[in-house]
């Protein structure tokens, strides 16, 4: 029996595939459970419209991500946090560090950014920011000191 996935099916596939499964699966757990729609020439041509759309959306975000990690990488971006002998009073938060990038005209709008560990010292940290799972970039945190 040949089915139209309505949503990401383990051990099956994603979401808008079209795949051919045993008669008492499709008929007795996936149909009645929403997860997938028997299919007929309309739904699979709905199938593959939608995922043309989808694919579209992805390539757009994609572009968006690619000129977002350019712009970030390889940047020396400097925070300012209450310290002493080199050592910051309190860790630096994720929100510190986006609000340094804010300052600084960079906002990400879907990238993320990877602590290793906190940063609890004055000085140079690199960090790196991801999308997905292909793009990265890195760029310098410089800590400054003070009181």
């Amino acid at each position: 029996m040949k089915v139209v996935l309505l949503e990401d099916v383990k051990n099956i596939g994603k979401k808008g595939e079209v795949k051919e499964v045993k008669d008492g699966h499709g008929m007795n757990f996936l149909i009645p459970q929403k997860k997938a729609a028997l299919a007929t020439d309309g739904s699979v041509r709905q199938a593959e419209l939608n995922q043309s759309k989808q694919d579209e959306v992805a390539q757009d975000n994609l572009e968006k991500n690619e000129a977002e990690a350019a712009k970030i990488d390889g940047q020396k971006i400097s925070i300012k946090a209450k310290a002493q002998d080199e050592k910051l009073f309190g860790a630096l938060s994720e929100g510190d560090i986006e609000d340094a990038l804010t300052k600084a005209k960079i906002k990400l709008t879907n990238g993320k950014l990877n602590i290793s560990e906190p940063i609890k010292t004055v000085g140079e940290h690199e960090i790196e920011v991801t999308w997905g799972t292909e793009l990265t970039a890195k760029f310098t945190l410089v800590v400054k000191g003070g009181k």
